[in-house]
């Protein structure tokens, strides 16, 4: 593929999926090469950083790590890797930005939550009611699961042992943690690991009826695309609980893994002396967070 024809391709269509196929078509053995094409593409357009690191960079690893064929995966995995180690200091730097501005504003609006009141609202919900978007939304209080999670397709969850051990780098970690009740979750969103890889997490309410109440979800509202599950579920959902999240102090359908986090990490603070750092891998797990630590940092203290 010549360069000219890489930029006339771009011009026209931005970095689509079409592009990255074929750059992939000629640089499959080189995944460096192909950041170069990447990057000179996005160097030649009048992007902001923040608009490169929050909006393009995420899309292109959306399309490259989900494609099916492993060998192209692999490679697409590579390419994302090398892409945002060049982009990771503006990275730090929009996060940086982020915690000092938008995360204690929206931590105190969290912890000024009734969040027992919540929860105990979504257990009563789960139990009584039978308006789907409300069973959604307590459904999301009671797991921490985001709304990708319990409506896209290859979801699975069972009930699971009461025992939690961390995903770390992609493999469990050698020590564990008590939770009277869990879920063994499949399907988690946002993550370069394994598909199929599985996740034990706590839960705030009776595995049983969670499962009972997530299985009668209407079938057409369920093992959605996750491409599509905006058009067939958010927007029905924020209609449907408008008023409800108001009554509640909920803002948005994802405040609920705030929610949930906050009550699971109560809990654990309580009967573990935990360290900083396993804090951090327990709230990550907790949330869905994929967790990649150096290998030489210790998990515990």
């Amino acid at each position: 593929m010549s360069e000219t024809t890489i930029v006339d391709m771009v011009r026209r269509s931005g970095i689509s999926s079409d592009v990255l196929d074929r750059i992939y078509s000629t640089y499959s053995d080189s995944p460096n090469l192909a950041v170069e094409q990447i990057c000179k593409f996005l160097d030649s357009k009048q992007y902001t950083n923040k608009t490169i690191c929050k909006t393009v960079l995420p899309k292109i690893k959306k399309y490259l790590t989900s494609i099916g064929d492993y060998r192209k995966k692999g490679w697409g995995l590579e390419v994302v890797d090398i892409l945002y180690s060049k982009y990771n200091p503006t990275i730090k730097a929009i996060n940086t930005e982020y915690d000092r501005l938008v995360n204690p504003e929206k931590k105190a609006r969290v912890s000024d939550l009734n969040t027992d009141a919540i929860v105990n609202w979504a257990i009563e919900t789960l139990k009584n009611d039978d308006r789907w978007h409300r069973v959604s939304l307590a459904l999301a209080v009671v797991s921490g699961r985001r709304m990708v999670e319990l409506h896209g397709e290859n979801r699975h969850f069972e009930v699971g042992n009461g025992i939690i051990t961390p995903i770390v780098n992609g493999r469990a970690i050698d020590k564990s943690y008590q939770f009277p009740q869990t879920l063994v979750f499949t399907g988690q969103a946002k993550t370069k690991s394994k598909d199929d890889l599985s996740f034990q997490i706590p839960l705030l309410c009776e595995p049983q009826l969670f499962l009972e109440r997530w299985n009668n979800l209407p079938p057409e509202r369920l093992n959605l695309d996750p491409t599509i599950v905006n058009k067939r579920v958010s927007t029905l959902i924020s209609n449907a609980t408008k008023k409800l999240r108001a009554s509640l102090g909920i803002k948005a359908y994802k405040d609920s893994r705030d929610i949930y986090s906050n009550m699971v990490m109560v809990y654990f603070d309580s009967t573990n002396d935990l360290s900083d750092k396993e804090r951090e891998i327990l709230k990550g797990h907790l949330l869905g967070h994929e967790m990649r630590i150096a290998t030489s940092e210790r998990y515990g203290k």
